[in-house]
């Protein structure tokens, strides 16, 4: 065989590889974005999701939970632990310790659409309305 034909051959295979490898979704990791854009999710959605069965979470935020190739910790929402939404200082009776970390804090880490509502009125399945207490 020629090495010019030689050549386009190896050409050839070579441009076939870079095409095959270029298939693929346009979205990083469609997945995440499935999974995590679904309409009811967040919050009821990934609650009921992790209470089923917890390993599943390590798939798209790594074994340890860190953020694997999500490259969002757990902890960057679950505070106190992956079971946990408040800072762990506050042990099992978070009630106790709401009046004081808002009058440091203030409330703005708590109005969100996941945890107490973005104006305090609670969200189902997760945070009550801070009304309900105070």
């Amino acid at each position: 065989m020629s090495p010019i034909k030689k050549l386009v051959i190896v050409g050839a295979l070579i441009v076939s590889a870079l095409m095959i490898s270029g298939c693929g979704s346009s979205t990083p990791n469609p997945k995440i974005t499935n999974d995590h854009q679904a309409a009811g999710w967040l919050p009821a959605g990934h609650m009921n999701a992790a209470k089923a069965n917890q390993e599943s979470c390590t798939e798209c935020h790594g074994s340890d939970l860190s953020g694997g190739i999500s490259s969002v910790s757990c902890s960057q929402c679950h505070l106190g632990g992956v079971d946990s939404v408040h800072p762990v200082e506050w042990g099992t009776n978070t009630v106790t310790f709401h009046q004081d970390y808002a009058a440091v804090n203030g409330t703005s880490s708590c109005a969100n659409a996941y945890c107490h509502g973005t104006q305090l009125q609670g969200v189902a399945q997760s945070g009550p309305a801070c009304s309900t207490c105070h």
